[in-house]
C-alpha cells in the first residue's frame, strides 16, 4: 500500500501536472530549454525548500529532458516511480 501511495500515484499525477501540462505550455511560450528549467524549478519548489532542493531541481530537469526526447510522459513516470519506490523500500 505504501508503494501505491508514495510511488505510483505521485509518478502518475506529478508527471501529468508538471511535464504534461506545465512543461508543454511553458516550452511553447518560452522555448524548450527555458520551459524545462522553469518547470523543474516549480517541481523542486512543490517538494518544499530543503537541502534536497538542488537534487529535486536536477531530477526535474532530467524528467523534462526525458519528456522532450521521447515525446511521451511514460519514461518520466517510470523513472519517477522507480525513484520514489526505492525510497519507500529503503526506508
Amino acid at each position: 500500500m505504501l508503494v501505491a501511495v508514495f510511488a505510483v500515484a505521485p509518478a502518475i499525477f506529478e508527471e501529468l501536472a508538471f511535464r504534461g501540462l506545465l512543461q508543454g505550455r511553458l516550452t511553447a511560450a518560452m522555448g524548450r530549454t527555458t520551459g524545462i528549467l522553469v518547470t523543474a524549478a516549480l517541481f523542486a519548489m512543490a517538494h518544499g525548500i530543503s537541502p534536497g532542493s538542488p537534487f529535486q531541481m536536477a531530477a526535474g530537469v532530467y524528467l523534462g529532458y526525458l519528456r522532450e526526447r521521447s515525446g511521451s510522459l511514460l519514461p518520466g513516470m517510470l523513472v519517477h516511480y522507480l525513484y520514489n519506490g526505492s525510497i519507500v523500500l529503503l526506508l
